[in-house]
């Protein structure tokens, strides 16, 4: 069986004002980049990476759209109108609530086995009403 050496690890170079006494991490003035110019921030994409966040929260296995404005302190429209744009970002539960309201979970989530077991339920009743 053959055996791999891990590679060492290369270190990333520091300014001047990262150092911690070591100054063969520096990188040369001249070599320096300068640097980039500050890009206005889009307030739209922060809400829809902290509702990315909010949905991968291993606390939850689902939230609801309350819960979510809630937790991010915006309006619920906003939520719905990010879920709507952003596909990508969350799917839709086939489960509901105790109350009622829609179920949404990060994108990324494997559906839960009650999910599972409720999708066969839901197709055998259909299955049944076409006969």
């Amino acid at each position: 069986m053959e055996t791999y050496q891990r590679r060492p690890e290369r270190r990333m170079a520091r300014f001047p004002s990262d150092l911690d006494g070591n100054l063969d991490d520096t990188v040369p003035s001249a070599n320096r980049q300068p640097d980039a110019p500050q890009q206005p921030t889009n307030p739209e994409g922060h809400v829809a990476r902290q509702l990315q966040a909010a949905l991968d929260d291993p606390r939850w296995d689902f939230r609801t759209i309350d819960g979510l404005a809630a937790e991010l302190g915006v309006q619920p429209d906003l939520i719905v109108e990010l879920l709507a744009r952003h596909g990508n970002i969350a799917r839709k539960s086939i489960l509901r609530s105790s109350d009622g309201r829609e179920l949404y979970a990060g994108r990324t989530r494997r559906p839960t086995v009650r999910e599972k077991l409720e999708r066969i339920r839901s197709l055998l009743a259909q299955e049944a009403a076409l006969q």
